[in-house]
């Protein structure tokens, strides 16, 4: 697989730039190191200050942030996937705070199965509030 990140987490956003704080926050507690795993943000046209404030964002991994014009959630994904840089995607939405073990259980779901597209339960941050 090379040298690069073994897992990409593609994530589109459009005017959420308040949980993605939360989101973001919680990607730099994974349980896994984080040379192992790269962020591509998918800023799907926002017109609150969320663009701005990716651009400002310094991350324990390796965040790019993409700026397209509105285009819906399916083209920011598939924009993300172009700028990946690993075999494997992670999508993950702005509005879901991940747990410390997801990165490094998908990974691993990965290795013991070489076909296989990994779900697993969520809560949104909505159910918190």
């Amino acid at each position: 697989m090379g040298t690069g990140p073994s897992i990409s987490v593609v994530m589109p956003t459009y005017n959420r730039r308040a949980r993605l704080a939360r989101v973001l926050d919680a990607l730099d507690q994974q349980a896994i190191d984080t040379g192992a795993f790269e962020v591509i943000i998918v800023d799907d046209g926002s017109t609150d200050d969320t663009s701005s404030w990716l651009d400002a964002q310094r991350r324990r991994y390796e965040l790019s942030v993409i700026h397209q014009k509105n285009s819906g959630p399916a083209r920011a994904r598939n924009a993300g996937i172009e700028r990946s840089r690993a075999e494997l995607v992670l999508f993950l939405d702005d509005d879901v705070e991940p747990s410390p073990e997801l990165v490094k259980e998908h990974l691993s779901s990965h290795e013991q199965e070489k076909d296989v597209v990994v779900i697993g339960p969520m809560a949104s941050l909505s159910e918190y509030r």
